[in-house]
Parts: structure tokens; sequence; C-alpha cells
């Protein structure tokens, strides 16, 4: 029988060189690239919602034309300005609401006042003659219990029971008294009468070097 011929290797496919085009490469670096690898700081492309949409054939566009790369940015400026609009027209909303209430406290704030003074205005005369009053209660009751005062009363006192002792010796002398009606009255007035001078004459050094009494 006849030998079959030993199969043939396959032959070899040299691999495929994937190249950009020779325009692009001729124009991939462009003003618009540039611009944004030198002038502008690059952020990752999630802060860059545009860029997750497009195409691949659009990023291309991007490094060739910067009519189309103007176009990007411009929208990308919009959108920021947009949201930052936003945000400050909410800033100035708060900002208004807050000036209102405090537009409102001020008047309510007003509105008390004015009612204080009204309730001051309508109290303030009784209150103050009632207060007068009071005052000149006061002074009366100072003034009986002064220490000049006090040193009159002593005064006065012992030279009353000091003319009772006498007017009692008067009367003994006289036979117009008992011996045992003497014997008890007496005593006791002279008694008063020294225990009120020794009061007397024991303050008014103290007072006088208090300066209380001339």
């Amino acid at each position: 029988p006849a030998v079959p011929p030993a199969a043939q290797p396959a032959p070899r496919v040299p691999p495929v060189q994937h190249s950009a085009p020779d325009n692009l490469q001729e124009k991939v670096v462009t003003p618009a690239f540039e611009r944004c690898t030198s002038g502008y700081r690059c952020t990752s492309s999630s802060q860059f919602t545009e860029l997750d949409e497009m195409s691949e054939e659009k990023l291309r566009e991007l490094l060739v034309s910067e009519e189309a790369f103007d176009e990007l940015l411009g929208q990308v400026t919009q959108r920021i300005v947009g949201r930052d609009n936003e945000s400050l027209k909410r800033l100035r909303d708060q900002n208004l609401e807050i000036a209102k209430r405090t537009v409102e406290l001020m008047e309510q704030c007003k509105e008390l006042e004015n009612q204080m003074n009204i309730i001051r205005a309508c109290d303030y005369v009784p209150t103050k003659a009632d207060f007068d009053d009071r005052a000149a209660r006061q002074s009366a009751v100072l003034a009986h219990i002064s220490e000049a005062t006090l040193m009159g009363h002593l005064a006065a006192a012992a030279e009353s029971a000091d003319t009772h002792s006498e007017l009692l010796l008067e009367r003994f002398l006289a036979g117009q008294s008992s011996v045992e009606s003497f014997l008890d009255e007496y005593p006791k007035a002279r008694a008063l009468y020294h225990t009120r001078e020794a009061k007397r004459a024991d303050m008014e050094p103290k007072l006088k070097a208090l300066g209380h009494v001339a």
C-alpha cells in the first residue's frame, strides 16, 4: 500500500501591526491637545461626565480638532457655572429667609419694649408715692432711735428719777409719809436714777468719739 505524505505545517501569518493613521499621527499634537496637557490641569473622567458618554471616535476628534475641544470645554464650563449658580441661589434664598426672620424678631422686640415702657409709666406714679411714704416713716423711726435722741431720753429719764426721789425725801421729812413707805419707795427711786445716769455717762464719751454727739 501507498504511504500518505506527511502533513505540512500551516504557514505562519505575521501579526497585524495596529497603528494610527498617518493623518492622526501627524495631527495628534494640536493646540487643543497642548492646552489640555499644559494650560489646564487634567482631571479624572469621573469629574467630566461628558467624556464618559463619548465614543472612541469622538474622543479621537477631541485630540485633533480644536473646535471640538472648545465645544467640550464650553459644555463643561456651562455645567460647572450652572451648578455654582444653583448653589449661590440657594445661599441667597437662605440669607433672605434669615433676614426676614431677623426683621420679624426686631419688630417683636420693639413691641415688647413699648409695652414695658407703658407698664413703667402706669406703675411709676403709685410706686413712687408708696416709696416716698415708706421712706418718710423710716426717717421718723430712725430719728427716734438716733444716738443723740437716745442720750436725750436717758438724761431726761435720769433727771425724772432724781426728781422723784427728792420729792419722796421731802415728803418724808415733812411727815407726809410713813417710815415704811419711805424705806420702800426711796431706795428704788435712787437706784433707778443711778442706773439711768450710769448708762448715760457710759454712752456719752463713746458717742463723742464717733462724732455723733457735740
